[in-house]
């Protein structure tokens, strides 16, 4: 906020330093998202043929740009932030698909994924073969879910980030301290 009252010393006293980016440092991405009802309509009103979004967010415009069958690229700060859009944007068209009456159902995928169903509860009631390696593949199948695995991926980025954080810190330290000593003793 300007004061008009103060001299551009007392102005620039009065606002916070600035402080830079570093490894260690995260930033707010999504503040408040806009609803897909609303890109909707900026994108029936203004006719888009193509969307550049530069702060992708929680990827509803993105969902948009599906539905209408637009191309679409959007711009996140991290590749783990890329990643876990997209499998959430994945999970939601996924659930779509399995929908009758909704645009993007796919009667085929539906009938594939009710036969396996009807399969695995055949197993599981004791009517089909169903060895040992079997359920523990499904057991496997089940702990890696595609959100878990993407997680998992982001956490171990962020580790190795930091012990390459650690190792440059470190380094820079035993550089200093190799200077300080005294020397000719």
């Amino acid at each position: 906020m300007v004061n008009d009252d103060v001299d551009d010393e007392g102005q620039a006293a009065a606002e916070p330093p600035l402080q830079r980016r570093t490894d260690d440092t995260e930033e707010l991405a999504l503040h408040h998202a806009l609803p897909s009802k609303f890109w909707e309509e900026v994108v029936r009103d203004y006719q888009l043929r193509a969307i550049l979004d530069v702060a992708a967010g929680d990827g509803s415009l993105a969902l948009t740009a599906v539905r209408h069958r637009l191309p679409y690229t959007g711009i996140v700060f991290t590749i783990c932030r890329k990643d876990l859009t997209i499998a959430h944007l994945l999970g939601i068209l996924s659930a779509r698909a399995l929908q009758a009456g909704d645009t993007w159902y796919d009667p085929s995928l539906a009938k594939t994924l009710a036969a396996a169903a009807k399969r695995k509860n055949d197993e599981e009631a004791g009517q089909g073969p169903a060895t040992k390696k079997q359920q523990n593949k499904r057991r496997a199948r089940k702990s890696l879910t595609v959100k878990g695995r993407l997680q998992r991926r982001c956490d171990e980025n962020k580790r190795a980030t930091n012990s390459k954080t650690k190792d440059k810190t470190a380094k820079k330290t035993g550089q200093e301290g190799e200077r300080e000593q005294p020397r000719g003793v």
